[in-house]
């Protein structure tokens, strides 16, 4: 999460819909961030309901706008399946080799599957370490399950619209580049028979169909 009082604004970091854009853009122009909530991936990505949990109506009476990007959910999944099939990352112009030494996230692996097992493996109640991720609709709700009215939905595709909003704030240009891109695999992993079969990934398209974009 990060937000500012003073330049009003809150942007909570639904997972896979580029945050990682858009904490770098904000965080070069760190003078407009002055509340950033981090440490671990639980409090970076603060969902609706634990940031009304955290900070009431605080940035309400400082009259500042909540925006949340949202990824159509099945390529949210898509997006989490290519992350977790490679254990290389590049980071500054550097390859790290990840899960070598951390057997509880080298569960996390989808290496061993394809994407259909993944897709079974996730509508399941208690899904595995591999496939146990969201597919990004829980966290725009509130407790009881509901689309908040005061939130500025953005589509993971129009994240120009957030820039053209930050800039109208900052009063300075920003711009949100392409950070951290899933890694490409053989298109052939990626086949799924029925998505529609999935009555889980059903309900979250649903949902995703009634936000209010702008």
């Amino acid at each position: 999460m990060i937000a500012s009082p003073i330049h009003k604004f809150v942007i909570l970091m639904n997972p896979k819909t580029g945050t990682t854009s858009v904490k770098s853009s904000v965080g070069r122009l760190g003078r407009y961030a002055h509340v950033r909530v981090g440490g671990n991936l639980h409090c970076k990505h603060l969902t609706y309901a634990g940031y009304r949990d955290m900070f009431g109506d605080y940035f309400d009476r400082k009259g500042c706008d909540v925006f949340i990007t949202v990824r159509e959910p099945l390529d949210v999944l898509r997006s989490w399946y290519r992350f977790r099939k490679s254990t290389v990352r590049h980071r500054g112009g550097i390859t790290v080799h990840r899960y070598e030494h951390d057997e509880k996230v080298r569960q996390t692996l989808t290496t061993h599957m394809h994407f259909q097992d993944f897709m079974d493996d996730w509508a399941q109640e208690a899904p595995s370490f591999s496939a146990h991720v969201s597919c990004g609709i829980d966290f725009c709700l509130d407790i009881h399950g509901n689309i908040p009215d005061e939130v500025i939905f953005i589509r993971y595709t129009e994240l120009s619209k957030l820039a053209d909003r930050l800039s109208e704030k900052f009063g300075e240009q920003v711009s949100l580049p392409h950070l951290n891109p899933s890694p490409e695999i053989d298109p052939n992993l990626m086949t799924l028979e029925d998505e529609h079969k999935y009555e889980k990934l059903n309900e979250a398209r649903r949902i995703y169909n009634r936000i209010p974009f702008v």
